[in-house]
């Protein structure tokens, strides 16, 4: 029997982390059962295996939906719980920021399984304190985040602003795009 993993992204529209993805399911495609959790499944620019499970998250979004977004997460997490429970899913990867919130709200609502975020920006740069909506994003980032079991950077300097920033005292791991992947 294969092992489960829920992997949540925005959209697999084209971007860097997208690709990444893309290339991860590719990659792991013959040892797991892969479900694939989005914002938005209307616009699928990248080439999947047809074993992949598709999800749409709550209905379609954009990939910049806006403040009032974050106040739809913790029930578009909720949402997600049920999927993870009902298809007995014990690890999720989330990448960028809405699903990251989402792997956070995950175990803040009680998801026993093993969550993975994988931050892809410079959160000083991306949530600058001269907003208000920079500063919610720095508060649900330490938040949050810090709740995941495993935090990856894809930059050593994502990784030091990341710990400078919101102050994370949970394991924090730097991949390169180019790193061959980790089996957890």
């Amino acid at each position: 029997m294969e092992k489960k993993i829920a992997i949540i992204i925005n959209s697999l529209a084209t971007g860097g982390a997208e690709k990444t993805v893309a290339l991860l399911i590719n990659e792991l495609c013959g040892e797991f059962d892969i479900h694939l959790l989005m914002f938005n499944t209307t616009n699928i620019e990248l080439s999947l295996p047809v074993s992949v499970k598709v999800f749409q998250i709550g209905k379609p979004s954009s990939a910049d939906a806006g403040p009032a977004e974050a106040f739809r997460l913790p029930m578009k997490a909720l949402q997600i719980k049920k999927y993870l429970a009902k298809n007995n899913i014990p690890l999720v990867f989330s990448f960028l920021n809405r699903p990251n919130f989402i792997a956070g709200y995950l175990k803040l609502f009680g998801y026993k399984g093993k969550t993975i975020i994988n931050e892809r920006s410079n959160t000083s740069y991306y949530f600058s304190t001269k907003t208000i909506g920079g500063r919610f994003g720095r508060f649900l980032v330490r938040r949050l985040y810090a709740r995941a079991d495993l935090v990856i950077t894809n930059s050593s300097f994502g990784n030091t602003d990341l710990h400078a920033t919101v102050d994370l005292n949970n394991n924090l791991l730097t991949l390169t795009n180019g790193n061959n992947i980790i089996y957890f």
